[in-house]
């Protein structure tokens, strides 16, 4: 799963253009259960830990995991099957939930092979195991699902087209005073079109280049 920084931004533009083609056209919000339909997953919503710290869990084979019940404040085991994700609603701000299901769409779009492989090789005996492969496989997983799925939420052309048509429509209201003022607004405009949190527009407005919304 090795991917260089500069193939960020095409690895989730090839991802869209798999689920959502049409959205690469002009700016629009990006619906994740369009991308958990087509790759028929299925969906469970309920607590993965006590503060909400677990927002999302991938399963790729049958087996049992921990889910944390609010009710009766302790952990108990369900049964999974290959396919289901499961994602705690319960104490999100405003968006991320959106970045939690492409999360984990996106570890079933791209990770999957190398997953239930790992697992297979895994559970046979005769097995040399590649520890250090493993740990570093990991990490490339775990920092591709946190850096691509902003950028197919917030796709760039489409972002940063949405971006110059804020900016330029509130460069032209007399309340707002100044630079701040404007990229502030921006900011708060584009997590409300885009179903993100303020952070990540504003994370992804300076990515792109708005260094003044710092």
């Amino acid at each position: 799963p090795y991917m260089y920084n500069h193939q960020y931004e095409q690895e989730a533009e090839l991802f869209l253009e798999t689920f959502y083609s049409d959205f690469l056209k002009e700016p629009s919000p990006i619906d994740p259960l369009v991308a958990i339909n087509k790759l028929n997953l299925t969906l469970l919503d309920y607590s993965l830990s006590p503060d909400g710290s677990v927002r999302g869990q991938s399963h790729f084979r049958s087996g049992i995991t921990r889910i944390y019940d609010q009710k009766y404040k302790s952990y108990k085991y369900i049964d999974v099957d290959p396919g289901l994700v499961i994602y705690d609603s319960g104490k999100y701000v405003k968006g991320n939930k959106n970045i939690t299901l492409i999360h984990e769409a996106y570890h079933h779009y791209r990770h999957k092979p190398h997953i239930v492989m790992k697992e297979y090789l895994l559970s046979q005996d005769d097995y040399l195991t590649g520890g250090e492969d493993f740990r570093q496989a990991r990490k490339w997983i775990e920092e591709q699902g946190r850096v691509i799925p902003p950028r197919i939420l917030m796709p760039k052309s489409t972002f940063c087209s949405k971006a110059a048509e804020i900016i330029v429509k509130l460069s032209t209201k007399k309340r707002l005073t100044g630079m701040l003022d404007i990229f502030q607004s921006t900011i708060e405009e584009l997590a409300d079109f885009f179903n993100v949190s303020k952070q990540s527009a504003r994370v992804r407005l300076i990515e792109l280049g708005d260094r003044k919304s710092v």
